[in-house]
């Protein structure tokens, strides 16, 4: 990877690893990259228009969503979209509750984000996000 991090999270869309965010030495990352396995190469893509990590991140219908996370403002709502088609971020509707270091998981059209964390508090919620 080009970058190297931690706290990231990543997605598989059309055989291809897109990795999103990430912390190292002391430093929310705004990078995105996708590695391509069948030629084993990475690529760089426009960057997130938000540094973080902890996110979680989802595929539907065809666009990646990056979800929640840590900054240095605290634990965030923000919800990114990524379009792999055109290579451009657009922003989503937020979550309703600010959330780091969750999962997620896609059902129908549907995205629900489970568990994860804001400061000193520890969830057990489910946060259903519909695009």
């Amino acid at each position: 990877m080009p970058t190297s991090r931690e706290y990231v999270n990543s997605v598989n869309y059309n055989d291809k690893f897109y990795v999103f965010g990430g912390y190292i030495s002391g430093r929310y990352l705004d990078s995105s990259e996708v590695y391509d396995p069948k030629k084993d190469k990475w690529e760089k893509l426009p960057s997130m228009p938000t540094s973080r990590c902890g996110i979680v991140c989802a595929e539907l219908d065809g666009r990646i969503y990056v979800i929640g996370g840590e900054s240095s403002l605290g634990y965030l709502r923000t919800v990114e979209i990524y379009n792999p088609k055109t290579k451009k971020w657009t922003t989503g509707e937020p979550l309703l509750i600010p959330t780091g270091y969750a999962t997620c998981e896609v059902v129908g059209n549907k995205i629900y984000v489970i568990d994860g964390r804001n400061s000193n508090t520890t969830y057990n919620t489910v946060q259903i996000y519909q695009p």
